[in-house]
C-alpha cells in the first residue's frame, strides 16, 4: 500500500471554514449597477402578430418590474431591422423586424443597447 501524502494546511478542508461576510461582498446601493440581458429577441412573424393583437408591450409585459429596476438593458437582436432588402443567404430561419416594433423598448430608451449578430442576412436594395 502506497503512503498517501498529508494535505498541506491550505488544502485542508474543515467544517469551520470562515465564509466571507455578506456585508463585505455587496456594494453600497449608490455603487450598484443592475444590468439585464435579453437574448435572442425578434419582433417578426408570430411575435409581431401577438404584439398587434395584445399590444406592443406584450412580449415584455411580465418582465416590467425587472426592466424598470435595470440601469442598463442589453438586448441581443436575433433579427435584421428594416422593411426592404433582399435575403443574402439561404437559411431556414430569417427574421426582419419592422422598425415600428422597436416601440417595445420605448419605455427603456434611456438605458437600452442592442447587439446585432446577423447583419449579413439582409442587404439593402
Amino acid at each position: 500500500m502506497e503512503d498517501e501524502e498529508e494535505p498541506t494546511e491550505s488544502e485542508e478542508k474543515t467544517d469551520e471554514q470562515e465564509l466571507p461576510n455578506s456585508e463585505d461582498m455587496s456594494a453600497p446601493e449608490e455603487d450598484t449597477l443592475r444590468i439585464l440581458f435579453l437574448g435572442d429577441s425578434m419582433m417578426d412573424g408570430n411575435v409581431a402578430g401577438a404584439m398587434d393583437q395584445f399590444g406592443m408591450d406584450y412580449p415584455l409585459r411580465e418582465f416590467t418590474p425587472l426592466l424598470e429596476k435595470a440601469d442598463l438593458i442589453v438586448v441581443n437582436l436575433e433579427t435584421a431591422v428594416g422593411t426592404s432588402g433582399e435575403l443574402m443567404e439561404d437559411k431556414s430561419f430569417v427574421f426582419q423586424t419592422d422598425p415600428a416594433y422597436l416601440e417595445l423598448f420605448e419605455p427603456y430608451k434611456d438605458r437600452v443597447v442592442f447587439t446585432l449578430l446577423i447583419i449579413m442576412e439582409w442587404m439593402r436594395l
